[in-house]
């Protein structure tokens, strides 16, 4: 895998570890947390935490401070988007790295080209009618929107 989303889930695992075995993050609130990071962890969570943001000189767009947020020196896009919204760069950094992740499930290199995976067929129907799917749905009486479409 790419080294900034294999960096991102990374990063990502150390986080929710941070916040699941600290009991000091009981009321977690990201904005906080952010502005709690020293200069240089702060930049070190950038890096891994905002992928597939640009990682470029911020030089081009204004100072920006979110409101009732510490103030940084954001030096490139990553570290101005992680500042400006954390909860977005994971999210946006989390739908790069899913979908990195999908074409690597469904396309393999043979030499210099990349061919689709010819057993990987799956849809939405396969994973309702999977026999362990139907057996969660049964006795935990599930209700799933596709029941009545």
């Amino acid at each position: 895998m790419e080294p900034d989303y294999r960096g991102f889930l990374l990063s990502l695992n150390r986080v929710r570890n941070d916040i699941t075995h600290n009991i000091r993050f009981i009321a977690f609130d990201f904005r906080a947390y952010v502005d709690s990071l020293s200069d240089a962890d702060f930049r070190r969570t950038a890096v891994t935490l905002s992928a597939g943001f640009k990682n470029q000189p911020a030089t081009t767009f204004p100072k920006i401070t979110p409101k009732n947020a510490r103030h940084r020196d954001c030096r490139t896009v990553r570290e101005l988007f992680w500042h400006f919204s954390p909860k977005l760069s994971i999210w946006n950094s989390g739908l790069w790295t899913l979908d990195l992740i999908s074409l690597h499930f469904h396309f393999e290199e043979s030499g210099d080209t990349i061919i689709p995976e010819a057993d990987i067929q799956a849809k939405l129907q396969d994973l309702l009618h999977d026999p362990s799917v139907v057996e969660y749905r049964r006795t935990h009486k599930a209700i799933w929107p596709y029941d009545n479409a």
